[in-house]
């Protein structure tokens, strides 16, 4: 079994491309592969919006944010590897 990617009080950002409607896929731990979470209209309104990690749910299968009642996984979170400049200067 393959370990989550995120610790609890790790910062995350929800993508900025996040589609109400659409299956987003886990790509780490138990439910890797195998499991998909749904988008809600209420989850798609978080867009850009940047929060902690303070729990796991579904026996560890999922995330959980503070302050946000719904499950996550990583392919709705931006990137950490990738570079978001503001500015060009």
């Amino acid at each position: 079994m393959s370990e989550l990617l995120y610790k609890l009080g790790d910062k995350v950002t929800i993508r900025s491309d996040l589609k109400e409607g659409t299956l987003y896929p886990v790509l780490y731990g138990p439910a890797a592969i195998k499991k998909t979470l749904y988008c809600s209209p209420g989850m798609a309104k978080l867009r850009c919006e940047t929060f902690e990690i303070d729990r796991y749910t579904f026996d560890g299968k999922f995330y959980g944010l503070k302050g946000v009642d719904w499950n996550w996984t990583e392919s709705m979170f931006e990137d950490p590897k990738e570079c978001f400049c503001e500015s060009l200067l």
